[in-house]
Protein backbone atom coordinates (compact mmCIF):
# COMPACT_ATOMS: atom_id res chain seq x y z
CA UNK A 1 0.00 0.00 0.00
CA UNK A 2 1.20 3.68 -0.86
CA UNK A 3 2.52 5.73 2.20
CA UNK A 4 -1.18 7.20 3.18
CA UNK A 5 -1.23 10.75 5.64
CA UNK A 6 -2.43 10.57 9.14
CA UNK A 7 -4.35 12.88 11.22
CA UNK A 8 -1.94 13.34 13.85
CA UNK A 9 1.68 13.63 14.41
CA UNK A 10 3.89 16.37 12.43
CA UNK A 11 2.39 16.59 9.01
CA UNK A 12 -0.26 19.09 8.64
CA UNK A 13 -1.47 17.54 5.12
CA UNK A 14 -4.99 15.87 6.66
CA UNK A 15 -5.67 18.06 9.06
CA UNK A 16 -5.50 21.22 7.06
CA UNK A 17 -7.41 19.09 4.25
CA UNK A 18 -10.30 18.71 7.00
CA UNK A 19 -10.61 22.53 8.51
CA UNK A 20 -10.51 23.81 4.77
CA UNK A 21 -13.48 21.21 3.84
CA UNK A 22 -15.31 22.50 7.54
CA UNK A 23 -14.40 26.24 6.52
CA UNK A 24 -15.95 26.04 3.38
CA UNK A 25 -19.28 23.76 4.86
CA UNK A 26 -19.58 26.34 7.60
CA UNK A 27 -19.63 29.61 4.95
CA UNK A 28 -22.41 28.11 3.09
CA UNK A 29 -25.42 30.19 3.07
CA UNK A 30 -28.95 28.47 4.71
CA UNK A 31 -30.51 27.19 1.97
CA UNK A 32 -34.39 29.20 2.05
CA UNK A 33 -36.17 25.73 2.77
CA UNK A 34 -34.75 25.17 6.07
CA UNK A 35 -32.52 22.08 4.95
CA UNK A 36 -29.65 21.58 7.04
CA UNK A 37 -26.05 21.78 6.20
CA UNK A 38 -24.24 19.22 7.67
CA UNK A 39 -20.07 19.32 8.53
CA UNK A 40 -18.30 16.31 9.11
CA UNK A 41 -16.08 17.06 11.71
CA UNK A 42 -14.90 13.11 12.03
CA UNK A 43 -12.25 11.55 10.36
CA UNK A 44 -13.24 9.30 7.19
CA UNK A 45 -12.30 6.09 6.98
CA UNK A 46 -11.76 3.04 4.27
CA UNK A 47 -11.07 -0.49 4.72
CA UNK A 48 -7.23 0.61 4.50
CA UNK A 49 -7.42 2.56 7.75
CA UNK A 50 -9.51 0.64 9.21
CA UNK A 51 -6.94 -2.36 8.84
CA UNK A 52 -4.01 -0.32 9.25
CA UNK A 53 -5.29 1.80 12.33
CA UNK A 54 -6.47 -1.58 14.33
CA UNK A 55 -3.03 -3.28 13.30
CA UNK A 56 -1.50 -0.01 15.08
CA UNK A 57 -3.86 -0.92 18.10
CA UNK A 58 -5.89 2.83 17.56
CA UNK A 59 -9.04 3.37 16.43
CA UNK A 60 -11.51 6.05 15.40
CA UNK A 61 -11.61 7.51 19.35
CA UNK A 62 -7.88 6.87 19.64
CA UNK A 63 -7.36 9.09 16.59
CA UNK A 64 -9.61 12.26 17.51
CA UNK A 65 -7.95 12.45 20.71
CA UNK A 66 -4.14 12.01 19.17
CA UNK A 67 -5.49 14.84 16.27
CA UNK A 68 -7.41 16.54 18.72
CA UNK A 69 -9.78 17.82 16.29
CA UNK A 70 -12.87 18.50 18.73
CA UNK A 71 -10.46 20.57 20.87
CA UNK A 72 -9.29 22.47 17.58
CA UNK A 73 -12.77 23.38 16.76
CA UNK A 74 -13.97 24.53 19.79
CA UNK A 75 -10.94 26.61 20.69
CA UNK A 76 -9.83 28.00 16.90
CA UNK A 77 -12.70 26.93 14.39
CA UNK A 78 -16.52 27.03 16.05
CA UNK A 79 -16.58 30.82 16.76
CA UNK A 80 -15.44 31.65 12.96
CA UNK A 81 -18.24 29.52 11.59
CA UNK A 82 -20.47 31.90 10.22
CA UNK A 83 -23.28 28.91 9.77
CA UNK A 84 -23.42 25.71 11.31
CA UNK A 85 -26.38 23.45 11.88
CA UNK A 86 -25.53 20.27 12.04
CA UNK A 87 -21.66 19.26 13.25
CA UNK A 88 -20.92 15.57 13.06
CA UNK A 89 -17.83 14.02 15.31
CA UNK A 90 -16.13 11.22 16.93
CA UNK A 91 -15.42 11.20 20.70
CA UNK A 92 -17.78 13.57 21.97
CA UNK A 93 -16.24 12.59 24.95
CA UNK A 94 -13.10 13.73 24.45
CA UNK A 95 -13.98 17.48 24.05
CA UNK A 96 -17.57 17.78 23.81
CA UNK A 97 -18.30 20.00 26.60
CA UNK A 98 -16.19 22.37 24.76
CA UNK A 99 -17.41 21.96 21.92
CA UNK A 100 -21.14 22.54 23.30
CA UNK A 101 -20.06 25.85 24.96
CA UNK A 102 -18.48 27.17 21.77
CA UNK A 103 -21.54 26.83 19.80
CA UNK A 104 -23.64 28.40 22.60
CA UNK A 105 -21.53 30.73 22.28
CA UNK A 106 -21.99 31.63 18.61
CA UNK A 107 -25.37 32.20 19.05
Amino acid sequence: QPSRDTCYGDDMTTRNSMYAYLDTVAAMTPSSDGTLNMAQGHWQSDSYSVTAGTLSGSSLLKDEESSQLNSVLASDKVAGYAHLNLLEVDNVCDGGLELLAAIRARA
